[in-house]
Parts: C-alpha cells; sequence; structure tokens
C-alpha cells in the first residue's frame, strides 16, 4: 500500500501495518509521520523500541537476531532501521524481502526510514516487498501555496491565534522551510503563551532573531564569506539554536546545487531549473556564485560531510557537532579545497 503524509492519520485511525517504509526530504513531515507510528504502536502495546542505523558495512543479522529474541520488559517490539543511503545493495534488499517474508508477526512492527527515493530505487524489489507487505508513506514537499495554510494549521494546534498578514510574514521568513517554521511557532508561543499573536508583536520577534538567525549563515557561507558565517554560527550556538535546524537549512541549498551543478556539467540551462526548485529571485545570486566555486565532484563531497554530521547529531558518532558544522560552513564559504579543476560553468541565458 502507498499512502501520502496526509492519508497516514487517517490509515493509523483503522489499523497498524507490520513494516512501514517512510521517505522523503522533508524533515518534519518525516518526523510528525514517526512519531504518529510510535504513538500508534505504543498504544497497542508496543512498549520497546529498538533503533538501528544503516551504513556502509551494516550487519542486517543484528537486525534479525533482535527481531528473534524475547525482552525481559516488553513482548512486543518496534524496530526502526534509518537508512544513510537509499542504495542497501543486493544484501540489503534479500534482508528486506526476508523481513517482508518471513519475519512479521503479531508482536513486531518494522518501520524503514530514508531520505527520497529516486525512479529506480522505487521500482526495486525490497520497496515492492515493504509496499505488498505493509505501506510506504511518501513524504512530498509543501507546496508554496499551501505553505500559509500549512503553518495556520500547527499555529491553531498551538493555541496561537495569527492573522492572514502574520501567517504571510512566516511565509516570507521561512521560504519553504518547515522545520523553521515550525521554530518560529515554537518561539513565539514560548515568549508569549497561547492566545492571539498582533502583527506587531510577530513583526517585532521576527527582527528581534534576524541577526544571528539560520537564513543569514546559509547565505553568508553561499556568498562565500567565512568569517561572517562562523560568527554567525557562534552566535546560533550562543542562542541554543538546535544543530538539526542549522544542519537542516544547509543541507536544502547543498542539495539543490548539487543538482545544479550535475545538470550544469551535463549541459542543461540553470536559470531555467531555479523556478523548478522553488529559488526565490532574491537568493538567485547567492546560488550562482555558489555554483561556481565548487566543482561537481566537490558539492556531492560536502553532500556525504552533511551525512556524518546527522549521524553525530543523533548520537552514532562520538564527534564534536559544533566543530563538524564550523567545518561545513568553512568549506561551503572557501574556494573549492578538493580539486584543482574548473569550477562548475553556468548555462544561463
Amino acid at each position: 500500500m502507498k499512502i501520502s503524509s496526509e492519508q497516514l492519520v487517517g490509515h493509523l485511525k483503522k489499523t497498524l501495518s507490520p513494516v512501514y517504509l517512510v521517505s522523503g526530504d522533508e524533515i518534519v513531515s518525516v518526523q510528525e509521520s514517526m512519531q504518529a507510528i510510535r504513538y500508534k504502536a505504543h498504544s497497542q502495546g508496543f512498549s520497546e523500541r529498538r533503533q538501528f542505523v544503516y551504513e556502509r558495512g551494516f550487519d542486517w543479522e543484528t537486525v534479525f537476531f533482535e527481531a528473534k529474541s524475547m525482552s525481559l520488559f516488553a513482548e512486543k517490539k518496534l524496530i526502526e532501521i534509518r537508512l544513510t543511503s537509499t542504495k542497501i545493495g543486493d544484501s540489503g534488499s534479500k534482508a528486506v524481502q526476508e523481513i517482508c517474508r518471513s519475519m512479521l508477526d503479531a508482536d513486531l512492527v518494522f518501520v524503514i526510514v530514508c531520505d527520497k527515493l529516486d525512479p529506480s530505487t522505487q521500482r526495486s524489489k525490497w520497496v515492492k516487498s515493504i509496499e505488498a507487505a505493509g505501506a510506504w508513506v511518501q513524504i512530498w514537499p509543501i507546496e508554496l501555496a499551501r505553505l500559509p495554510q500549512w503553518i495556520a494549521q500547527r499555529a491553531q494546534h498551538k493555541g496561537l491565534e495569527i492573522s492572514a498578514l502574520g501567517i504571510q510574514m512566516i511565509v516570507e521568513r521561512v521560504e519553504g522551510n518547515l522545520l523553521a517554521a515550525v521554530q518560529e511557532l515554537e518561539k513565539l508561543w514560548l515568549a508569549n503563551g497561547a492566545g492571539r499573536i498582533s502583527d506587531e508583536l510577530l513583526q517585532n520577534s521576527i527582527t528581534d532573531s534576524s541577526r544571528f538567525n539560520v537564513y543569514a549563515l546559509v547565505d553568508s557561507c553561499l556568498a562565500g564569506k567565512s568569517a561572517r558565517a562562523a560568527h554567525i554560527l557562534s552566535g546560533l550556538f550562543a542562542e541554543g539554536v538546535d544543530p538539526v535546524l542549522v544542519l537542516w537549512a544547509l543541507v536544502r541549498d547543498i542539495r539543490v546545487l548539487c543538482d545544479l551543478s550535475a545538470a550544469a556539467s551535463q549541459g542543461q540551462n540553470v536559470e531555467m531549473l531555479f523556478n523548478q526548485y522553488r529559488i526565490w529571485e532574491r537568493r538567485k545570486p547567492l546560488i550562482r556564485t555558489a555554483l561556481q566555486r565548487h566543482t561537481q565532484k566537490t558539492w556531492f563531497i560536502i553532500l556525504s560531510k552533511c551525512g556524518k554530521i546527522d549521524l553525530a547529531i543523533k548520537g552514532f558518532s562520538n564527534e564534536n557537532v559544533k566543530d563538524l558544522l564550523l567545518n561545513l560552513c568553512i568549506t561551503l564559504s572557501k574556494k573549492d579545497l578538493f580539486s584543482s579543476n574548473q569550477a562548475t560553468t553556468l548555462t544561463m541565458q
């Protein structure tokens, strides 16, 4: 069964599937879907949760052993597997198919979570086996036209009364970043509690946080201003901003730059792709500047750095998250550090 994140709530009201695949790049929607599945599982007695992270060299036997072992504390288990890559190879594909074929029972629920799947992976045997045995939850980006409604619904859920103009202020501030929108609402709720938020109060809140915000950090990195980026990052750390938000804001543009760099290397007109990637007019010069700073190879090396930072944030690495984020910002800001080859040449008209 294939369902959207919007359909998941209705699905969980009726049933709990034995296996789920949650895929997508919108971290907020992915987290909300995962939480919904966990809540449903817990309500049905799945009080023990085990988590695994798939990376190169991962031993799928550890998952099988956990599934078969008895627990002293709970009879039912929720087993989550986070894929750091959607390319899990032949052994991974066979392992997932084995889970779907012979390891599903009333006392186990499996949840596999990963980034957006490309078309070839969507057609793979392991994805099809999950789709047949359980549910594949596809997370799609929220269209800009739907973003005001999305923000308004979450504001209402927190008891915040915000005018249409106020909602639009938030839309323009977050530029499609759902995690930033959630952070903005959380900040308003913590500072003012539930109730009406005037347009003036909202404007002041946005202005007060404009000095050290993740958007300024990303823009400084793209503009090549490494010293300013380091200064802003230090300010964000001092304010206690969640590293997840910092990384997600950076990854959002890094993914786009990887795609644009690959397109440029194939001779495509990058300017024509800006609308497809929802790049706002005022940010196009920054994207152009950054794109010409690094080679296609370097952009993918930078993206792989983000994966390592994500693992560190989740506690699967002992490396210092702040140091890793600083290194990422400096790498983004500086001229190509990994290759002496000429950086991306843009095809623009």
